[in-house]
């Protein structure tokens, strides 16, 4: 998972091959953890169209060291797409 670089604060800088701009690593991973990041997002998508490119990086850091956890809650992914839609909305 990557998001927009803009300085040495957005973490560490890489290049994708294909993609134009600096982009900053979020997160890495293999196996079933990337199944259950796609079908995060897919529902976030879905509730909120394109609202979840409003969600600062700490949702995302957040978000992805729930997605770490080997009994990680879907519980705990709804409280903290919760806290952070209600910040968008205000």
């Amino acid at each position: 998972m990557v998001r927009g670089w803009k300085s040495e604060t957005d973490g560490e800088l890489i290049l994708l091959p294909g993609v134009d701009g600096k982009l900053a690593l979020v997160f890495s991973t293999n196996g079933n953890k990337v199944k259950k990041l796609d079908g995060i997002i897919k529902k976030l998508t879905k509730s909120v169209s394109n609202g979840i490119f409003l969600f600062p990086a700490l949702f995302w850091y957040r978000l992805t060291s729930i997605i770490q956890f080997r009994n990680s809650k879907q519980t705990l992914v709804n409280g903290l797409y919760n806290l952070y839609a209600e910040k968008i909305n205000e």
